[in-house]
């Protein structure tokens, strides 16, 4: 997906100028063989988008006697679009999917998936 211009649609809003994104619009860009991502959503809302911004980040956290949580980044882990995996995620991430992410109990808490550690202190 990288060497095309992917436009994203946001349902509820304007999306490609002053006016709400309509049929037409869509029809038109696909007929210029763009590659169409349907946002939900509006600058106020969880999932916010606008004309500059759009949602990337997704985390699902269940709480309960054992925490689990799933993420998916589109763009990579380093967010550097130089990066030949910058668009690893984007097909779960527009399928829905996430990934199980690890979540520790402790500080001290280790395993073979901890690979490096930070700790971050309050001023003395």
């Amino acid at each position: 997906m990288l060497g095309s211009k992917i436009v994203v649609v946001k349902i509820g809003g304007s999306t490609l100028g002053q006016h709400d994104t309509t049929l037409e619009d869509l029809v038109a860009l696909q007929k210029r063989k763009f590659p169409i991502v349907v946002v939900h959503g509006g600058g106020n809302a969880v999932n916010a988008s606008g004309p500059g911004f759009g949602p990337s980040w997704r985390m699902v956290v269940e709480l309960g006697p054992e925490v689990q949580a799933w993420g998916i980044l589109p763009g990579g882990p380093s967010g550097n679009p130089g990066s030949p995996y910058y668009d690893s995620g984007v097909d779960d991430w527009l399928a829905g999917r996430a990934h199980p992410l690890l979540f520790l109990k402790s500080a001290e808490e280790a395993g073979p998936d901890v690979v490096a550690k930070t700790s971050l202190r309050g001023a003395k």
